[in-house]
């Protein structure tokens, strides 16, 4: 969808990037949230442009290297750059307080998911009391996957977990009994405190990671991060459901993409009334937008939205619900 358009593509960092500088309204006076640099640096876990090979000098030291993930559309280049300006550090690498988000987002990521999809059911923490059959194959897939990345094998996996979910509380199905709530918070809790206490700073500035995580932690950090892709992310269900959800963003898409290069006000009316003005007032000034500028346009609409804003949406557009009129976005 947007790749057709656009050299960037879609990426969540670089959305997100997009957002504090030029999307969200504060003032009317400028763009974004008018942040500082550290500020945006801070949330810069990818502090590079998509890899892509171009002769323009933004892109000089961005070779096609295989990196999945980038942190900056070219449209925010200026923003970028304004903001790794003062850094002493290589233009490429990230801050301490990315760093430092980075790591408490996978803390997070790893205890929480777990803690609350093994309430929900879905995650089978008491299987995991002793090595078996549900150990060994979840060990399997965490080594294919991430064994030579973490330099972990198979038998390093089993005791992360049995050492981590071998006694108390999760020894057994969740049932929400005051006890194993309490013991399943405690245990989140000494889990976290760890993650904060055994990091340190590096020594120099000029050290690969200024943020020093024991490799311990963090292979069990992945492991336990592993869970919810194991259990959740990568589920048969949820596969179908995300295909389904793919299909309402290609439908949104046509039919944004279309309203923004038309003329016809009904089928204008379709944009939310923010990106219209924003259409009309770039036409004012400089003509109508073209394919790429109407793809961002378009991006930026359907990322704002919640799921639910997206299903409505699309019933609606596609008439599949025609209810009440107060119910439209």
């Amino acid at each position: 969808m947007v790749s057709d358009y656009t050299e960037d593509g879609y990426e969540g960092n670089a959305q997100s990037f997009r957002i504090v500088t030029k999307l969200a309204v504060r003032r009317v006076a400028f763009e974004g949230l008018n942040l500082t640099r550290a500020s945006l640096n801070a949330i810069l876990k990818y502090p590079w442009l998509r890899a892509i090979e171009r002769d323009d000098h933004r892109h000089k030291d961005n070779d096609v290297d295989g990196r999945k993930k980038w942190g900056v559309y070219d449209t925010e280049f200026d923003d970028y750059e304004w903001a790794r300006r003062v850094l002493p550090t290589s233009q490429e690498k990230r801050c301490l307080e990315a760093e430092i988000m980075d790591w408490a987002d996978d803390v997070a990521y790893a205890i929480h998911d777990v803690e609350d999809f093994y309430r929900a059911g879905r995650i089978p923490l008491e299987r995991f009391g002793e090595v078996g059959a549900e150990v060994e194959y979840f060990a399997e897939y965490v080594e294919q996957k991430l064994g030579e990345e973490l330099n972990l094998d198979r038998t390093q996996i089993q005791d992360i977990l049995v050492g981590l979910f071998g006694f108390g509380q999760a020894a057994r199905p969740f049932v929400g009994a005051r006890a194993q709530r309490s013991a399943l918070k405690l245990s989140s809790s000494d889990l976290i405190a760890d993650c904060v206490k055994k990091v340190s700073l590096a020594q120099r500035v000029d050290e690969e990671q200024l943020l020093v995580v024991p490799p311990d932690l963090r292979k069990q950090v992945e492991v336990l991060k592993q869970l919810t892709w194991f259990y959740v992310i990568d589920d048969r269900t949820i596969k179908t459901q995300q295909h389904g959800q793919r299909r309402v963003v290609r439908d949104l898409f046509g039919a944004y993409f279309d309203a923004t290069g038309s003329s016809n006000r009904d089928l204008r009316g379709i944009l939310p009334q923010g990106n219209l003005e924003d259409l009309e007032d770039h036409e004012r000034r400089e003509g109508p937008l073209n394919e790429e500028e109407r793809a961002r346009m378009v991006a930026d609409i359907i990322s704002s939205m919640t799921e639910r804003q997206l299903l409505l949406t699309h019933r609606k557009l596609t008439g599949i619900e025609l209810d009440s009129i107060t119910d439209l976005i």
